[in-house]
């Protein structure tokens, strides 16, 4: 673990760099990270395929293309690692043009408790304001994610109980949805 803060940058990914699209096993090992480490319930369950799960992220990249999805990354600047990334999902319905979610909001477990996911979200939001967004979101329920939005104003819809299956014990585990106009 860092053993201070250390100096983050936030870049937007560009699926025309080669050197963003090269962060694909990156993006996936922080993924699996988070599931192994907290069991956070996000789209796969044990056990964890690399490639099926790298196949997944390379998948979305026609989303950041077409726009309906904005990836942040974290990189520790002295380092030039990648720590961290959140998903904005903006699916340009007729509808709700101004509706959006926040997805993916994954840290290392080797760089938490240093700011990192609130930066990532900080960036989101300065974004999807310009966009004219309304972001919805959830996680899982008990989860320190759960403070972090609060703390960034997210107001809570309600929780659903036993919405996802937890990657550690296969139990049933809720989900606490929050919005936030920006």
């Amino acid at each position: 673990m860092p053993s201070s803060s250390p100096s983050i940058t936030i870049a937007t990914f560009d699926p025309s760099l080669s050197v963003h699209k090269a962060l694909i096993p990156a993006i996936t090992s922080i993924h699996i990270a988070c599931i192994e480490t907290d069991g956070t319930i996000s789209t796969f369950a044990p056990p964890l395929n690399r490639e099926r799960m790298e196949r997944w992220w390379t998948g979305k990249l026609e989303d950041v293309r077409d726009g309906s999805r904005v990836i942040f990354l974290a990189f520790d600047a002295a380092e030039n690692d990648l720590v961290g990334f959140v998903v904005l999902h903006r699916p340009m319905l007729e509808t709700g043009p101004f509706k959006a979610s926040v997805e993916k909001l994954m840290v290392s477990p080797a760089h938490r408790r240093l700011g990192i996911g609130r930066k990532l979200m900080e960036r989101l939001e300065t974004d999807a304001k310009a966009l004219g967004q309304t972001l919805i979101l959830d996680t899982d329920e008990g989860s320190a994610a759960e403070s972090l939005y609060t703390t960034l104003g997210y107001n809570i819809l309600g929780v659903i109980p036993e919405h996802g299956i937890s990657p550690l014990d296969g139990s049933l585990k809720g989900s606490t949805f929050f919005w936030k106009r920006l």
